[in-house]
């Protein structure tokens, strides 16, 4: 698969130092000629139980594939996804002997995920990378991660749209829309959004494309993390056949 855009734990403690998960997949490669529709799915934790960390690493293993191979692969992937955080929690320990957590508590490391879409092929996850390193609250992450199942092949924004869409402008325009007549993220600063990446972060659902931005993006940590759900429906003669 195509490096996608990677998951980040990137936290300072009072060191300065960072912890990064550096999550990308890498290309997979084994077409098969059967179309898979949807797999089965199970959900893999691991605790963390250190001296100085805790939390726990949840991840995706799948089943039910005709090509064996690509199964495998996938698989590994997502284990390989997992052992960064893993890494992390590691690292993070090791800092808290000199740095520990405040008070009797310790830092925590937690990875997440939930299945969003399991059809059509396409098998989409949302992943939620969390990491407490002191202060009043952790921080985290979400990272989409939207694979079709019959090449291995993790798709980009662009590659949902038909070649030449201005997917860019389609997109951004309704989440505008969507600001204009909710008020779901009250304190979404409506001033700053112009229009979303190239590279937007997304994840996909049986009914649409979702778009999410980062904590402190465009609200408060409070209002966590603002997503945009743009149904299929609406955009329909924009998209890709298959979607």
């Amino acid at each position: 698969m195509k490096k996608i855009c990677a998951a980040l734990l990137a936290l300072s403690l009072t060191t300065g130092a960072y912890i990064t998960i550096d999550s990308s997949f890498s290309p997979v490669s084994a077409a098969t000629t059967q179309k898979v529709s949807s797999v089965k799915v199970t959900k893999k934790v691991q605790p963390i139980k250190l001296p100085g960390v805790d939390g726990k690493v949840e991840y995706p293993q799948i089943s039910g594939m005709k090509n064996t191979k690509l199964q495998a692969n996938l698989n590994k992937k997502f284990v390989d996804y997992a052992n960064q955080a893993n890494k992390a929690a590691i690292e993070l320990n090791k800092m808290a002997i000199e740095y520990p957590a405040p008070g009797d508590g310790k830092y925590n490391v937690t990875s997440t995920y939930i299945l969003k879409r399991n059809k059509g092929g396409i098998l989409s996850l949302v992943y939620n990378n969390y990491a407490y390193t002191g202060g009043a609250h952790g921080n985290y992450f979400y990272e989409g991660i939207n694979i079709n199942l019959n090449t291995g092949k993790t798709y980009t924004l662009k590659e949902l749209f038909k070649p030449g869409v201005n997917y860019v402008s389609i997109i951004s325009k309704e989440i505008k829309n969507q600001l204009a007549i909710q008020n779901k993220y009250w304190d979404f600063r409506k001033e700053d959004f112009k229009a979303i990446p190239a590279n937007q972060e997304f994840y996909l659902t049986d009914k649409g494309i979702v778009v999410y931005f980062s904590a402190y993006e465009y609200t408060s940590f409070a209002t966590g993390i603002p997503e945009f759900e743009i149904p299929y429906s609406k955009i329909k003669k924009y998209l890709t056949p298959g979607l």
